[in-house]
């Protein structure tokens, strides 16, 4: 993943995006400037998801099958509606919001 001059990575890891009610295997990444979801599946295409992180309204969480307390919601400032699973939903919203407080 190419980063711009002043962009750094946060933190990255595993994870699935929903993509049409379905759970796309990939890698999550968190720079100080955006949010990058790379698919690995070999299931299905390969697929990149960008979201300038001043793009994002609020962050809630969600459980997976209603059961797993893994799931993250990304409500952006258009209207639209991004979900992802990850190992700690806690620390990915809490990090997601320290980069959009600082108004990067």
């Amino acid at each position: 993943m190419k980063l711009s001059i002043e962009e750094s990575i946060v933190t990255q890891e595993g994870a699935s995006h929903f993509r049409e009610f379905v759970a796309v295997g990939g890698e999550l990444v968190l720079t100080n400037k955006r949010l990058v979801f790379n698919s690995t599946s070999r299931l299905s295409p390969k697929s990149r998801l960008e979201v300038q992180l001043d793009r994002i309204d609020s962050i809630d969480y969600f459980l997976t099958l209603n059961i797993y307390p893994n799931g993250i919601m990304l409500m952006l400032k258009d209207g639209t509606m991004e979900s992802f699973i990850v190992d700690d939903r806690k620390q990915w919203k809490s990090r997601i919001q320290e980069y959009i407080g600082q108004g990067i």
